[in-house]
């Protein structure tokens, strides 16, 4: 069946990407942070700073999209499912 598919297989893989990504993304913004400490005003490193922080935000936005999509999919391909990832 494939809500058993669904709901064995593609669940657990985008909950494993969920929080691989937000924990990635946190290390991320506390690198960041780290690194505009210590970049004692260096413009070459607080630019590095600031796109590390910025590439941690697109992380956690892939992150709520990969929550969101077994939802998503769910809901136009009528799987009732997927609802409950």
């Amino acid at each position: 069946r494939p809500e058993d598919i669904n709901t064995k297989i593609l669940c657990p893989i985008f909950t494993w990407m969920f929080w691989i990504l937000m924990s990635l993304s946190v290390i991320m913004v506390l690198v960041g942070g780290y690194m505009y400490l210590t970049s004692g005003g260096n413009s070459e490193k607080v630019s590095r700073a600031t796109k590390t922080i910025i590439y941690a935000a697109v992380g956690v936005a892939v992150a709520l999209m990969a929550r969101g999509f077994p939802i998503l999919v769910g809901s136009i391909f009528k799987v009732s499912g997927l609802s409950s990832c």
